[in-house]
């Protein structure tokens, strides 16, 4: 017999909690390497404009995967730019409401569970993996049958015939 555990969200499904610290960094440093690569393209490209007529006509719009030359100009603004991400500091206060959506969060991924969505309504139903795989089996099995397997040299026929 399966058992639907009805999840209760005292807030909205579309809130969205604060990413840790390390997805926090890895993202602010891969924006700031994407930020420096278009500046060192724009600085190039302003100071070689026939540079930009010859690589239009090679790329069709489409952007380079080659990586922008370096500009002595700029090391000590990049220098800075990265010293400026590696010196963030973090604040360890987080609401009531954060930390409800932090603990909510935890419990899930620690439940072993998959959370279903009820059909025309906004709850939330916990189910075990066993009784979901049964049940997604049975809601395919009773529009669809599944054909027999037919030899190789069948399968080529059918595939072929109009």
């Amino acid at each position: 017999m399966m058992t639907f555990d009805e999840m209760k969200l005292d807030y909205s499904r579309k809130n969205i909690p604060l990413p840790s610290k390390d997805s926090f960094m890895k993202s602010l440093i891969a924006k700031t390497e994407s930020f420096i690569k278009r500046v060192r393209w724009k600085v190039f490209f302003f100071e070689n404009p026939s540079e930009r007529e010859a690589s239009a006509d090679e790329k069709y719009g489409f952007r380079t995967s080659n990586t922008p030359p370096q500009n002595l100009a700029l090391n000590e603004f990049e220098n800075d730019l990265y010293d400026l991400v590696s010196g963030i500091e973090f604040k360890a206060d987080k609401t009531e409401f954060q930390k409800k959506m932090t603990k909510d969060i935890r419990d899930i991924r620690n439940s072993g569970k998959v959370i279903l969505p009820a059909d025309k309504t906004n709850n939330l139903y916990k189910v075990s993996v066993d009784d979901y795989n049964k049940l997604l089996h049975d809601s395919i099995t009773t529009e669809y049958l599944k054909r027999p397997r037919m030899p190789s040299t069948k399968n080529q026929q059918y595939l072929l015939s109009p």
